[in-house]
């Protein structure tokens, strides 16, 4: 299933630049960024968790995250973590699974919704959350000096308009 093995390559993508990095790097914060790269490593971990936990009873709350946890600090518990998402991604899930996905949406007072969705939908929407915030770990990473892949973070569209703009179908390497 390619979103399933798309969103894997989102975390190996995330593994790969932990593997880069020691653990003063994960947690430390650019004068310009509130949050370190282990901020955004345990955001993007939440909501995989947010889904398995969620897909339980079939009511998915991305707002009921594990803020301030490990994560944060311990990149090789993200490591563990981001090994155990893709062991799930790589189980048998049923793609068509119905869920329902309660939000937070109120900007200026607490006001949630409710909607109806898909596993399938919520792992396209992992997969681009993954990557989001895995450029901007890259970010953070290339402010401290560190060399990272050049195509590390980068969004699936993007790839493809770049070897469209190549002339060539060749493969983008993304991990």
């Amino acid at each position: 299933m390619p979103i399933k093995r798309a969103n894997i390559d989102a975390l190996q993508q995330v593994r790969t630049l932990l593997l880069q990095i020691n653990d003063d790097d994960y947690t430390h914060c650019n004068p310009l960024s509130s949050s370190a790269i282990g901020h955004h490593v345990r955001h993007a971990l939440d909501h995989y968790w947010a889904v398995q936990q969620g897909l339980k009873d079939g009511l998915i709350h991305y707002d009921t995250r594990r803020r301030n946890s490990a994560l944060e600090s311990d990149r090789n518990l993200s490591l563990d973590l981001i090994e155990q998402c893709c062991e799930w991604l790589g189980s048998n899930l049923d793609l068509q699974q119905p869920c329902r996905i309660v939000n937070e949406v109120g900007l200026y007072h607490t006001e949630s919704v409710t909607i109806t969705s898909s596993l399938q939908r919520e792992l396209c929407y992992l997969l681009n959350h993954t990557i989001h915030h895995t450029a901007y770990m890259v970010l953070l990473a290339r402010s401290f000096g560190i060399n990272t892949p050049q195509n590390l973070g980068l969004a699936p569209s993007t790839a493809t308009y770049l070897r469209q703009q190549a002339g060539d179908q060749q493969e983008v390497n993304i991990r």
